[in-house]
């Protein structure tokens, strides 16, 4: 692949509280993300500037020079101060990068986007890098807003503030964004102060302190509120521990995982209110031999819950507590007690005290989801417990439950969407399952716009089943302002991308799953495949071992990688104890074919091929084909790939970037089979 390194001006640019206008209004956040993509097109070209990815809500550009970019972003700006308005906030810094096939990468890129995330609505903020290019130019008129220290950059950085008239300057002690300390907790780099002036700074501070005593003494009462409320807009954040399940009966020990999920979901759709990590990460840290003092802070959150579910027959009793850890206060102790029939109302009720304590002016309508739709009790028990049914056949059955009690409910038909999309991502017939997750999804949505899983499986089919590669993208980006922290999105996005040899973004988005739930391994399995197909060998491998290192003993597709990322004698010997030890995996099967077909034992490899094919049905032929591929007998190649395209095989659309097609890359039915998936402007080099 051709790259190139250059030193260049990064600018970010990022729509500040796109999440709530989406909530507000699809309509109008559809429309500002329209208008913002229209005018940066516009004067990016203007100011000979590149736009190298547009997110949604955000966008990466390059420019030449600093004056360029600079003066694009006072234009962009300037435009959106006026009807209709757009809060943006843009981010500018110079640095080496290299350019890779369309795609940017560098620390530059890195720092510009940090850069971004101080700024308000309106603001213009940048390195020195920046200032030392434009200090000389009148035109532009800066100040200082001191050092700040970056997470994952190692020296501390001079941030600048564009100061023409109309440009906001974010007050040094209200600015939040990718930090490693609040600026609150943290002390401004600057120079020692003049000793002289020490006498009236102390009578300064003394009558700070008596008009702050006045006015608590006098306000305090009435305005206690109002200021929590307004705290919260910098400590919004929460982690959510499993419940811990209390009983003798073990088969109901599911429940105290859904009563955390849901309230975790509930949570996690009040506005301002940030759920984080995932459910199995909280879980990693819980089980850690750190104090709340500390996870906090490698969570970085303010707020813990924490607590436990003890069931008895039909009777529960749910005991929780919110811990404001900053505070060393702890805000709420609460028991209830309630049947496993109420288990929706009861979860609602824990959301609700919750969001109370950290939001004093949150108000949810009782029996209503939190999208503000009713409910029905009845219905939503059978939800849940399909969800957490470990057979595929009892949550199927579970979940049709749930919609004949109740025809209008919306989460049912999400989960029948999610069931059967699952089921293709498992080699389930694609032909058959994709269709029956389309008409669930599309129940789902028409009952509440807002479906986030529904709308995942919708954005999914789109691109596995329709080849409707843009369609597929607005839904996801629109799932992703719905729900920001539903992981399973940004993994089907992922694969979207890298079936689209989008590799870069791909990779990016992979990172923002990891962050959701940083102790997951679906994140990083993704990235072995992500790697593999950006022909990135290296960091294949390094992904490969540290999932191995994780979970040493799983069985999944990470062990078909390793015949391509290690393809020497030894990596044979290691795929037949795997095989041996799980002789009814079909992936780690696939992979020890290959390796046979690396090492020149094709008969070896025949055997396997022929051991595939009775169980090829409810498997995947695109897999056949790529080891057909190895053992050079392309026209049986053709008939696997023919027979993937008749099923739907989920897996076909990655032979537009897999490395393991190249030797039929350029026969015409090849061409052919790319051009029916709609992918024929997307070639992998």
């Amino acid at each position: 692949m051709k790259s190139k390194h250059r030193l260049a001006a990064i600018m970010f640019t990022d729509i500040v509280g796109y999440t709530t206008m989406m909530q507000n209004s699809e309509e109008k956040a559809v429309q500002a993300v329209n208008h913002h993509e229209k005018v940066l097109e516009q004067k990016t070209a203007k100011c000979s500037g590149k736009i190298i990815n547009n997110y949604g809500d955000g966008s990466l550009i390059v420019f030449q020079s600093a004056i360029e970019a600079l003066s694009c972003a006072m234009e962009i700006q300037e435009i959106f101060r006026q009807e209709p308005r757009l809060p943006l906030r843009i981010g500018i810094h110079i640095g080496e990068v290299l350019f890779q096939e369309g795609n940017l990468f560098g620390d530059g890129v890195n720092i510009a986007s940090r850069i971004e995330s101080l700024g308000k609505p309106g603001t213009i903020l940048f390195s020195r890098h920046v200032f030392e290019k434009i200090r000389n130019h009148k035109e532009f008129q800066s100040v200082s807003l001191g050092a700040f220290e970056f997470k994952n950059v190692k020296e501390p950085l001079e941030v600048f503030a564009l100061a023409n008239e109309g440009f906001p300057v974010p007050k040094r002690e209200e600015i939040t964004g990718k930090l490693k300390v609040p600026v609150k907790n943290s002390r401004e780099i600057s120079k020692p102060r003049n000793v002289k002036n020490w006498p009236l700074l102390l009578k300064g501070l003394g009558l700070i302190i008596l008009l702050a005593s006045i006015y608590y003494y006098f306000f305090n009462n009435s305005t206690s509120e109002q200021q929590h409320s307004t705290s919260i807009e910098t400590y919004q954040s929460v982690t959510i521990f499993p419940f811990k399940y209390i009983g003798s009966d073990q088969d109901k020990s599911w429940l105290a995982d859904a009563m955390t999920e849901e309230v975790r979901r509930n949570v996690a759709q009040i506005p301002k209110i940030r759920v984080t990590p995932g459910i199995s990460s909280a879980a990693v840290y819980q089980q850690k031999d750190l104090d709340l003092q500390e996870m906090s802070e490698k969570l970085n959150v303010r707020y813990v819950v924490e607590g436990s579910l003890q069931v008895n027959n039909e009777e529960a009793q749910l005991n929780f507590s919110l811990t404001d850890v900053k505070a060393s206060d702890i805000m709420l102790t609460e028991t209830i007690n309630f049947r496993l029939s109420d288990l929706f109302s009861t979860q609602n009720e824990t959301a609700d005290l919750i969001a109370v304590k950290i939001r004093p002016l949150f108000v949810h309508p009782p029996g209503k989801s939190y999208d503000g739709k009713s409910v029905n009790p009845a219905a939503f028990e059978k939800y849940i417990e399909g969800k957490y049914s470990e057979n595929l056949v009892n949550r199927e059955y579970h979940y049709l439950e749930s919609i004949e009690i109740d025809s209008n409910f919306s989460l049912g038909y999400a989960g029948l969407a999610e069931l059967y999309l699952n089921m293709a991502h498992q080699a389930y017939p694609g032909h058959e399952v994709f269709p029956k997750s389309i008409g669930y999804a599309e129940k789902s949505i028409a009952l509440d716009s807002n479906s986030y899983i529904g709308l995942t499986a919708l954005a999914d089919c789109n691109y596995h089943y329709s080849y409707n590669w843009d369609i597929s993208e607005k839904y996801f980006n629109k799932v992703i302002s719905i729900d920001p922290s539903y992981a399973q999105t940004y993994l089907y996005f992922s694969g979207m991308l890298s079936a689209m040899n989008r590799h870069d973004e791909a990779l990016y988005i992979l990172k923002k799953a990891e962050v959701i739930d940083p102790f997951h391994l679906y994140p990083l399995e993704w990235k072995i495949r992500s790697y593999y197909w950006a022909r990135d060998l290296e960091q294949a491998k390094k992904s490969f071992l540290e999932l191995s290192r994780r979970n040493p003993q799983s069985y999944n597709t990470k062990w078909l990688h390793y015949s391509f990322l290690f393809p020497d004698s030894n990596t044979v010997e290691i795929l037949q104890n795997i095989v041996a030890e799980n002789p009814n995996n079909f992936y780690t099967k696939v992979g020890l074919a290959i390796a046979y077909s690396y090492n020149n034992q094709h008969a070896l490899a025949e055997e396997i091929y022929n051991q595939l094919i009775p169980v090829l049905e409810p498997t995947t032929p695109s897999y056949l084909a790529k080891i057909d591929v190895h053992l050079g007998r392309f026209e049986n190649a053709f008939k696997m790939l023919d027979l993937a395209s008749e099923l739907k095989d989920a897996s076909l659309i990655w032979i537009n970037a897999d490395a393991s097609f190249d030797p039929i890359r350029e026969d015409p039915r090849f061409i052919v089979l790319i051009e029916k998936m709609n992918l024929k402007n997307y070639p992998p080099y």
